[in-house]
Parts: C-alpha cells; sequence; structure tokens
C-alpha cells in the first residue's frame, strides 16, 4: 500500500522498493539502494513520505533507514547491459533491413508515364497540378 501511495509521487522510488522486503532493525525499517546518489535523493525527498504512509497504515512511528548494497547495484548494471545490448542488436537488424530494403528499391528502374509528359527519374505522386516555377513565383511576389 505504501508503493501504491508513492507510484503517484516518484516511480523511481517505487521500482527500488517494489522488489524488497525491508528488515526490521532496532525500531527501523531498512531498505537497500544501489548506490550513494539513489541513497541520498530517496534520504532527501521520500524518507518523512515513507515514514508518514507507514503511520497512515497503523505502523507506530518508526525510522526508515537507506542502506547502500553493492550486490543491487550490480545486479542493475548487469540488467542495464544486457538491455543495452538487446536495444543495439535491434537497432543492428532493423538497419541491415532497411539497407536492404534500399537496395531492393534502388534496383527497380523507375516508372515513366508516357501519357502527358515524360518523368526522368521517380514518378511524382500527387494529386496537386503541376505548376511552373514563374507562376509560383509570381504568386509569392503578389503575397509580399
Amino acid at each position: 500500500m505504501v508503493l501504491f501511495q508513492l507510484q503517484q509521487e516518484s516511480p523511481l522510488v517505487v521500482q527500488l522498493l517494489s522488489g524488497q522486503i525491508p528488515t526490521w532493525n532496532q525500531k527501523k525499517i531498512q531498505f537497500h539502494c544501489p548506490n550513494e546518489i539513489t541513497k541520498s535523493h530517496v534520504n532527501e525527498n521520500y524518507i518523512k513520505k515513507i515514514q508518514q504512509y507507514f503511520e497512515n497504515f497503523g505502523f507506530p512511528k518508526m525510522g526508515v533507514d537507506i542502506i547502500v548494497n553493492d550486490e543491487l547495484g550490480s545486479q542493475l548494471e548487469e540488467e542495464l547491459r544486457i538491455k543495452h545490448e538487446t536495444i543495439e542488436q535491434e537497432y543492428q537488424e532493423k538497419a541491415v533491413q532497411q539497407k536492404e530494403n534500399q537496395e531492393a528499391t534502388a534496383s527497380k528502374p523507375a516508372v515513366v508515364n508516357t501519357d502527358s509528359s515524360i518523368l526522368y527519374g521517380k514518378a511524382i505522386r500527387s494529386h496537386l497540378e503541376t505548376k511552373e516555377i514563374a507562376d509560383i513565383y509570381e504568386e509569392e511576389q503578389k503575397c509580399i
């Protein structure tokens, strides 16, 4: 329930605390965090709120302590490394696929419309009529 209350305020704290079972030590609840930066952030911004939420749910007044756990930090680093490798691999696969698609479309000859005019290169697909540059220039001059 405490995590539900914190979810609206800080997804980071919820993510940090959600996989943990807090320990009780000398009238303090102890949570673990991966590094000092996270510890100081939680201590400065959320410790009092966490204490208040515990009291609101009927717990006696108690302290909350955050302990730096190097194993948790290395575990999170490993998860981040794996996620980064997965993203990099997907990116490489998409790049290869895009290159193959470009090569496939580049090898196809351009379609030439011989009905009204000859177009070199790619066919222009537009529902708008084609205008001469001089007409466009005149329209722009009238607007100025």
